[in-house]
């Protein structure tokens, strides 16, 4: 089986790994929230900042007893790439289909618990359809993941969320390797 991510602990290479402007912007961003191993504070990200981000961003709260995440907000391109089916408030296994459900519930719960942030690209075949990046956010005890994701082109192919096993690729960096590089 492949692995479901790679990890890295080398920040320049993840950096390189986001490449467009707006994921790149986003991880700045977030970067510049960062107190060592702690994750910005939700509060700490004002939408205004984020500019055109902000309709391809979304933010899911971790409620650990449900051992699920919750929608709070999705932007417009999320919502349009997604026809509409995110609802605010919704369970994660409510908003996505059941085949790509399993796999982001372990990647967010690792960003979560690590915590780390993630990049990930969606391909059918050789052809990119997305590109995404996701970040930890916290409020007090509350924990949050932040994402970002550029969407190539419905012109591309079918959604990938709704044909069999679309292929991701995924790299992830640990807080603890982000703090120790700054």
């Amino acid at each position: 089986m492949q692995a479901e991510w790679l990890e890295t602990s080398d920040l320049e290479r993840f950096r390189h790994e986001l490449e467009g402007e707006a994921l790149v912007r986003m991880f700045d961003f977030w970067l510049d929230g960062l107190s060592g191993e702690v994750p910005p504070q939700k509060i700490a990200i004002v939408p205004l900042s984020l500019g055109k981000l902000l309709k391809r961003t979304f933010l899911y709260e971790y409620v650990s007893q449900h051992e699920n995440f919750f929608l709070q907000v999705a932007g417009e391109d999320i919502l349009d790439a997604h026809n509409g089916h995110h609802r605010r408030g919704a369970a994660l296994d409510d908003n996505i289909p059941p085949m790509t459900f399993a796999v982001t519930k372990r990647r967010w719960t690792f960003y979560v618990n690590k915590p780390a942030v993630m990049f990930i690209k969606r391909e059918i075949g050789n052809t990119t359809y997305s590109r995404r990046i996701v970040v930890p956010v916290v409020d007090g005890s509350r924990s949050y993941i932040l994402g970002a994701t550029e969407y190539l082109g419905t012109e591309r192919g079918p959604n990938p969320f709704h044909v069999d096993e679309p292929s991701n690729y995924a790299v992830a960096l640990s807080l603890e390797s982000i703090a120790k590089q700054l």
